[in-house]
């Protein structure tokens, strides 16, 4: 009869197989960091699971050495402004936000604003997540 539980070969072949995912995991293009860092989350938390601990200092240069190069300004930005053995996972993801919203909103006011001649805006269509009343 078969124990709850795994026996030590059964968890180190999951541990490897957590690791080998976790190395190669990097962000996808088009993905937002949010989704990536989920992502890398949901890997380190069954490999804490597993192992029992997995220093935060290890999720937080996961995440950013794979991400797109699209972030590559935003990683130099935080590696010289913050000191990235110190940095909690949730201070890294209030830096990315702020940056990510930086990708995002441009493009949506170009899309909802038209420039006219005599430098005033018009607003163009109505864009549902700036304007929440109807148009």
């Amino acid at each position: 009869m078969k124990k709850f539980g795994w026996n030590a070969r059964e968890k180190y072949s999951n541990m490897q197989s957590l690791r080998m995912d976790f190395d190669v995991l990097e962000m996808k293009v088009g993905e937002t960091l949010t989704k990536y860092r989920a992502q890398v989350m949901g890997l380190a938390k069954k490999m804490r699971s597993n192992e029992g601990y997995m220093k935060e200092v290890t999720i937080v240069k996961k995440i950013l050495r794979s991400l797109t190069k699209k972030f590559n300004y935003v990683v130099v930005s935080i590696e010289k402004s913050k000191d990235i053995d110190k940095l909690t996972i949730d201070e890294l993801q209030s830096s990315q936000v702020v940056h990510e919203h930086k990708f995002i909103r441009p493009s949506v006011v170009e899309h909802a604003l038209s420039m006219i001649d005599d430098n005033s805006y018009i607003v163009v269509e109505c864009v549902a997540s700036i304007i929440p009343t109807k148009c």
